[in-house]
């Protein structure tokens, strides 16, 4: 099994394109809450700001259809639509290459946690669903920040933020891991977008193993 790096003391993983292969099918799932006709507005939506929340972005897709402000009751009734469409797939869907093996590993060294984008009742259901709920210490996500849910994960494990490692897929993780001083960890996606970050890429989780 070996030791663990003294320098890390918790693991924390995005879920969509990190643990799971979900990144496609959470962009595909605005596309079928609308009606074709809807398409050119829907990829508006999503090219205006790639990490806007789905009330936000249902809002937004809205306005462009009927341009006018959309009445909540609407954004809600498509926002749980959008929201049962994901969290099915995401229950079931493949894991990434070394998602079980490297938590069980990992998590007999050191705390694990889970912060995600996925709105946080859904996220504890998924994770549940896939049997990951014992490698966890703590699951975290939306509506709040990624960055505030790391200052949640350091609170809850009692260690400083520069302590921790991010392990994520898009540059939203990054950023958020850079925002609060913590070490990161690439996961090459279809999503993947860090640009000119400098950034170590892995394709396989297996090979965190070694932490």
């Amino acid at each position: 099994m070996g030791n663990p790096t003294p320098s890390i003391a918790v693991v924390v993983f995005d879920l969509d394109g990190t643990l799971i292969e979900s990144d496609a099918v959470k962009t595909r799932a605005y596309f079928d809450i609308f009606p074709p006709a809807a398409e050119p507005v829907v990829q508006a939506a999503i090219r205006a700001d790639r990490y806007e929340n789905r009330f936000a972005r249902i809002a937004r897709i809205l306005r462009g259809l009927h341009g006018a402000e959309p009445a909540q009751a609407e954004i809600d009734r498509l926002a749980k639509a959008y929201n049962d469409i994901c969290e099915g797939h995401q229950s079931t869907c493949a894991e990434r290459p070394g998602a079980s093996r490297v938590l069980a590993s990992l998590a007999a060294k050191r705390p694990l946690y889970v912060c995600s984008g996925t709105w946080e009742e859904s996220l504890l259901r998924v994770v549940k669903a896939r049997g990951w709920q014992p490698h966890f210490r703590g699951v975290y996500g939306g509506p709040r920040k990624k960055a505030t849910n790391l200052e949640r994960v350091a609170a809850h494990a009692g260690c400083r933020e520069t302590d921790m490692l991010v392990v994520g897929d898009t540059r939203d993780d990054f950023d958020a891991a850079a925002d609060k001083g913590c070490a990161f960890r690439g996961v090459k996606s279809g999503a993947s977008d860090f640009g000119d970050k400098k950034v170590t890429l892995i394709a396989d989780l297996t090979e965190l193993e070694s932490l």
